[in-house]
């Protein structure tokens, strides 16, 4: 069985990568993410970093930033990745709750840390 993860590149003021972010990929004919569950997506990116890849031979010394659901974000699965290597991206959907906010403070306290990933706060 094959393993794919798309790495695409984020960039800062002066053009220097500054991390990547990682994403589930479904095969390299198509090189697209074609899945129905964000959860499942985000756990094939988390075992293809771990068991596949390796992660600093996916970001080297840069940052990874990994997207999540609320599902994950309650999976001590996290608890797997390096945090010095490693950011949470909360997908935009993503219901906010008094435990979700207890959640991340939670890991946040144990040096994980966390993006909005476009979020629009129009609602």
């Amino acid at each position: 069985m094959h393993s794919y993860l798309g790495r695409q590149p984020i960039f800062d003021k002066q053009g220097d990568i500054f991390a990547y972010e990682l994403l589930y990929r479904s095969c390299e004919l198509r090189n697209e993410a074609c899945f129905e569950d964000n959860t499942l997506a985000s756990t094939r990116v988390i075992a293809h970093l771990i068991q596949s890849f390796g992660i600093k031979s996916v970001v080297g010394s840069k940052q990874g930033f990994i997207n999540l659901d609320e599902t994950m974000l309650f999976s001590d699965t996290l608890l797997l990745l390096p945090k010095e290597h490693i950011c949470f991206e909360i997908l935009e959907y993503t219901k906010v709750s008094l435990a979700l906010y207890e959640r991340v403070k939670y890991l946040h306290s144990l040096g994980y840390r966390f993006l909005l990933d476009d979020f629009d706060c129009t609602d």
